[in-house]
């Protein structure tokens, strides 16, 4: 985890700083029009030119740690250097870069924080580098001989001064973002809104050089480029249920020309939905990010859509998927981290989102009643929020996908015998309902907690079929093969009852559903979750 403080940027003040964490999983920053939660998306891609020079050993980290200051170089498409600073005041801009021990085992040798302050009048950055909470001398940096001139590490014939391998890496988590703005659509921009070269907004490449780059990968000599845009197809085939698919350029690369289930078309015939998923998943497939920031995804998207289009970004995103909305009913469904963007006349404030609503509730906000337009007709409902993503993915594997949801009982404190009310209230909105929940054994055969009991015996009353799990949790359903799909040799699966501290390298649970992806039919349906899941139809 990296945790960020950002001081003066934009419309955060220094006074009410915005303070965010990049950790794994899906966040959400959820507020009113002008909020200031685009901001925090939009900060990545302002500010990516410093996380870039400080991620290794460069000449601007050179200098700024004998204590000189460097340019600011923002975008070009920024032509107003005073819009990055905070219109309340006159101050300048700070960021505060703190790495968690947790995340990085870094040593007291190790760089782990560092604080960058942005001259708004000069327009130049300085930055604080701190080892163990002090900050590195620029004196007897300027000492050394040569600064990083062993790897990472910074030394003075008597003395580490600190080691930098940490802080490079949590750099280039920051620089390696892809932003995708809140207006997209596959044809031209005015050149006022791209880049200098006319051929980015943002970070999507657009228009005629969009197409170019599909075609020139699509049949150029590398396999690998040529099994992507094989791969895109296929999964855009099954997001909007297409039987077959192609897409192609035309022969001017003017335009886009797709086989829809043996119908020839433009993509101008079409609507901009399918536009928006083949620009921004055409974009995120050939991009190795660490971070996607995607701002307002459930425009021009129907509620079903949204939450297919945030599902493909995670797979291309190798950390986070950070999102801006309106929509409470997407972060409910797709969100890990959740925090609300909040202006009122002392400033603007980042606050955690906290509040679990009833099960009834909670499909109200999702808006259930458009789900049910395309078909929806059936709930899952599955114990925690990070399964979510899990068991999409074992229905899609079982074929089980196309009219049920996948919803969150809440977490544990849900699982007991007070849940009968709330699940009644539920059978009457929607009277197909399903619920799986982990047994937390710790060994064959042991008794499972009254509570959840309880909770099994409710549905069972209120003839809703409901699930136990034979082994511990979900994440021990995931084999070893689908492990080392996903992170390659080295990583253990868990066995049938562990738990995530009993093995080593482990992966983050929020990470099930990228290993779920990975399961053959065979190895999930002659599991008893696999013939529960075969029952939700």
């Amino acid at each position: 985890m990296i945790n960020l403080r950002i001081a003066n940027y934009r419309c955060f003040a220094a006074d009410l700083p915005a303070e965010i964490n990049i950790e794994r999983g899906f966040h959400s920053f959820i507020g009113i029009n002008n909020s200031g939660k685009s901001a925090l998306l939009k900060f990545f891609y302002d500010l990516r030119s410093i996380f870039e020079q400080l991620s290794d050993d460069t000449e601007e980290l050179r200098i700024t740690l004998v204590g000189q200051d460097s340019p600011l170089r923002p975008p070009t498409n920024v032509t107003d250097l005073e819009e990055l600073f905070c219109n309340r005041n006159n101050g300048d801009m700070e960021v505060r870069i703190k790495l968690d021990k947790g995340t990085f085992s870094f040593t007291p040798q190790d760089v782990s924080e560092a604080i960058i302050a942005i001259s708004r009048e000069k327009l130049r950055y300085r930055v604080t580098y701190l080892v163990d909470g002090k900050a590195i001398d620029p004196q007897l940096a300027r000492s050394a001989e040569r600064p990083l001139g062993n790897g990472t590490i910074l030394r003075i014939p008597s003395q580490l001064l600190g080691d930098f391998k940490h802080f490079f890496k949590a750099l280039s988590i920051l620089k390696n973002t892809f932003y995708i703005p809140a207006f997209r659509h596959i044809s031209a921009f005015d050149a006022a809104t791209s880049n200098s070269d006319g051929t980015n907004y943002y970070d999507l490449r657009i228009g005629q050089r969009f197409i170019q780059q599909w075609n020139s990968l699509q049949t150029g000599n590398r396999q690998k480029d040529r099994e992507k845009i094989h791969n895109l197809i296929g999964q855009l085939s099954q997001i909007f249920g297409f039987s077959g698919l192609q897409i192609n350029s035309s022969n001017d690369s003017r335009s886009l020309q797709l086989l829809v289930d043996g119908k020839s078309l433009h993509l101008y015939d079409l609507g901009s939905g399918l536009a928006q998923f083949i620009l921004i998943l055409g974009n995120a497939a050939f991009r190795e990010s660490s971070v996607v920031l995607i701002d307002e995804p459930e425009l021009n998207l129907h509620p079903a859509f949204q939450v297919k289009l945030m599902r493909a970004l995670g797979i291309y995103a190798q950390i986070s998927v950070m999102f801006a909305t309106h929509n409470l009913g997407l972060t409910r469904e797709i969100a890990d981290h959740t925090f609300t963007v909040q202006q009122d006349t002392n400033g603007v404030r980042v606050l955690p989102f906290a509040n679990d609503p009833k099960l009834p509730e909670l499909l109200g906000e999702i808006n259930f009643a458009s789900f049910r337009e395309l078909g929806f007709d059936k709930l899952l409902m599955v114990e925690g929020r990070t399964d979510i993503k899990t068991y999409f993915e074992f229905l899609r594997l079982l074929n089980r996908d196309s009219k049920t949801l996948v919803l969150s009982l809440g977490g544990a404190d849900f699982i007991n015998q007070k849940a009968k009310d709330e699940l009644a209230q539920l059978l009457q909105i929607c009277p197909k309902v399903w619920c799986v929940i982990d047994s937390e054994r710790s060994q064959p055969g042991e008794k499972v907690e009254q509570n959840r009991l309880d909770f099994e015996q409710n549905c069972r009353n209120l003839k809703i079929p409901c699930k136990i799990l034979d082994l511990r949790a979900t994440e021990n359903y995931l084999p070893l093969a689908a492990v080392a799909k996903e992170y390659g040799p080295g990583r253990q699966a868990l066995g049938p009852y562990d738990r995530r501290r009993d093995v080593q390298n482990a992966w983050p649970k929020g990470e099930n559903w990228k290993v779920a992806r990975h399961l053959t039919r065979q190895e999930l349906e002659t599991t008893d979750l696999g013939k529960f899941l075969l029952t939700v139809q």
